[in-house]
C-alpha cells in the first residue's frame, strides 16, 4: 500500500486522489462506509482545496478517553512528479 500511496500526486489543496485512495483502503480493511466522512474545512479555509479532513470514527470496546491520529494527506512540493521505487 505504501508505494501506491507515495505515487499519488497530492500537492496542497489537491489531496482529493489521496483521500479517495485512503477511503478505498479503509473500506478494504473492513471499515463501514457510515464511519467515514469528509468535512467541509476546505470550503471554510481561505485558500480552498479539493477536500477537507478525512475522518474515520470507530466505536470503542471500553469506556476510556478518545484517541486521535492525525496526518497530512498532501505531497511535499519537492516530491510532486517523483516515482517511488
Amino acid at each position: 500500500m505504501g508505494m501506491h500511496l507515495l505515487a499519488i500526486e497530492g500537492p496542497s489543496t489537491q489531496e482529493g486522489k489521496v483521500a479517495d485512495f485512503i477511503i478505498e483502503q479503509l473500506l478494504d480493511a473492513g471499515a463501514q462506509p457510515s464511519s467515514i466522512r469528509r468535512d467541509a474545512a476546505h470550503k471554510r479555509a481561505g485558500f480552498g482545496g479539493q477536500c477537507g479532513n478525512l475522518v474515520l470514527k470507530l466505536a470503542g470496546t471500553t469506556r476510556s478517553p478518545r484517541r486521535l491520529l492525525m496526518a497530512h494527506m498532501d505531497t511535499v512540493p519537492l516530491c510532486v512528479g517523483s516515482k517511488p521505487v
